[in-house]
């Protein structure tokens, strides 16, 4: 798609107005509004972005291109755009064996795959790290979660963790380190970037009250022991695409969010709050833990009753 020729032709975009000789357009960003020009697009590259306070949405032609035509799914961006996103093959990067082989993009797969240095975690062989570092009891096992432990390979001493979309199909996975010590302690697989995925979207359910957009894995488990359904960011911060599929949980359901970081990082919780409500997400509060606990993953039932009972 010639990407000059979408912007002058577009109604919401065609009035923006070319400067320079770099390719880049500006005037007022189509998403939020505002009445200034903070919005810009380079149609050479196709990367855009909202330098407003209160929106901040970027990224990349194809996401530009997705939510000005409404598109719901990736894979029909993908259709028309006749290119692959945001990664080269999601089912691909599922291939965490590490011996030489060929892949088989064409499987289409539901779980995690089993691997010869795998174990599913089960009451049977329940992890001590989980109860000993996590204070986690083997009710986790019952929530559906589909963690891996890794005692060998690319991956060894280390949790496996899914990655749901919004359409319920498993798209990748982060290894986990059980290792203090651990220099580095999430791991994805080739290809795959933090900014890309939501942590433990498992197969959204049926229905949702609300939902707690907190920073990791272990803080979505948590909630979950409570009963609460939580999303996570692997970073303080949220990329354009979580930010939009975040609206659009909202949107189904239309649930209370609660943006509940560490409570060191309450501004950038704001700044999460900030983003949403540009995008539509009207009911969305964000939550000073500082009161209460250090992080989610620490907060108590007594202290999150409590809060929300605050809220």
């Amino acid at each position: 798609m010639d990407i000059r020729s979408y912007v002058n032709n577009h109604a919401k975009l065609s009035h923006l107005k070319e400067g320079g000789n770099r390719g880049e357009y500006r005037g007022e960003c189509p998403f939020h509004g505002g009445g200034y020009s903070n919005f810009a697009v380079n149609v050479n590259t196709g990367f855009f972005i909202c330098r407003a306070g209160s929106c901040g949405v970027r990224g990349g032609f194809p996401l530009l291109y997705k939510m000005l035509e409404g598109i719901t799914s990736w894979e029909e961006v993908r259709k028309r755009l006749d290119r692959t996103l945001p990664i080269k093959n999601w089912k691909e990067v599922l291939d965490f064996q590490t011996s030489v082989g060929p892949r088989r993009p064409d499987v289409q797969y539901d779980e995690l795959p089993l691997d010869a240095f795998q174990q599913v975690i089960t009451k049977e062989n329940f992890l001590p790290y989980l109860q000993t570092q996590r204070k986690y009891d083997s009710s986790i096992c019952d929530l559906g979660f589909d963690l891996r432990f890794c005692f060998g390979g690319e991956y060894r001493n280390r949790i496996l963790l899914p990655f749901y979309d919004l359409d319920r199909r498993l798209c990748t996975f982060t290894a986990r380190s059980i290792i203090p010590s651990e220099e580095v302690r999430y791991r994805f697989p080739e290809g795959a970037t933090t900014n890309q995925f939501l942590f433990g979207i498992h197969r959204l359910p049926n229905s949702v009250k609300r939902m707690f957009i907190v920073e990791g894995q272990f803080d979505v488990i948590r909630l979950a022991t409570y009963g609460e359904f939580a999303i996570g960011l692997s970073t303080v911060t949220a990329s354009s695409r979580q930010l939009l599929d975040i609206q659009k949980i909202a949107k189904l359901y239309q649930c209370q969010v609660y943006v509940m970081l560490d409570s060191g990082a309450f501004h950038n919780s704001q700044l999460i709050w900030a983003a949403l409500k540009a995008l539509g997400v009207n009911n969305c509060k964000p939550i000073d833990l500082s009161d209460y606990a250090k992080d989610p993953d620490t907060l108590s039932f007594e202290d999150l009753t409590t809060l929300l009972k605050d809220e």
